[in-house]
């Protein structure tokens, strides 16, 4: 009987001992903040230690999570309605907002520019193409920058040059202006909305 009692009791031991012990992915550390993946949810504790929080409990999966400069804003991936998007919520908990509306199938966060913008590439382009694009979100105005990745064969561009270009496209004068999150894309990359 007292064999039992003390392998219960090891057992129970080494049960507490496993508990912290896991999986933690994706960090991101802003300050002494620290944010990571683990059980599908994001979750952020201090550096100098703690019990960890969890931020969300939604069934999809979270990931490639993304500290502001300040740490007050957290920006992620998540794939809530299906497809992985982009989203942004307040380090001390709420709502997600979603801000990317590219439905593509990857979705890479990059981060946060100085300015506060979110960085990301998508594989969402019109046409067909295996090439991904940067796009710069800017979070109070839901407005996107395309950042173009094209072919250098000539090397004329190096590292950290960028180049200004303007992209004519068809203007109607008669046409409809539509916001940018009522415009959805098929499978081809074809822009689709619902009128």
């Amino acid at each position: 009987m007292l064999r039992i009692a003390i392998a219960c009791l090891l057992g129970a031991s080494a049960t507490a001992a496993l508990a912290d012990q896991g999986y933690y992915r994706e960090p991101s550390l802003r300050g002494d903040t620290l944010v990571f993946v683990a059980e599908g949810d994001l979750w952020t504790v201090s550096v100098t230690g703690g019990a960890a929080r969890r931020l969300t409990t939604h069934p999809a999966q979270e990931g490639q999570p993304a500290l502001s400069a300040d740490g007050r804003q957290l920006a992620f991936v998540a794939s809530y309605d299906g497809t992985p998007e982009v989203y942004l919520m307040p380090l001390a908990g709420g709502q997600p907002r979603q801000l990317s509306f590219d439905g593509g199938t990857r979705i890479a966060l990059q981060g946060f520019t100085p300015g506060g913008e979110i960085v990301y590439a998508t594989d969402s382009v019109v046409g067909p193409s295996f090439a991904r694009v940067l796009r710069v979100l800017d979070p109070a105005t839901g407005a996107v920058q395309l950042r173009a990745i094209f072919p250098n064969h000539d090397n004329l561009l190096l590292p950290g040059l960028y180049v200004r270009a303007t992209i004519n496209q068809g203007i109607d004068p008669h046409g409809i202006l539509v916001p940018q999150n009522a415009v959805g894309h098929d499978q081809k990359g074809q822009p689709t909305i619902l009128v």
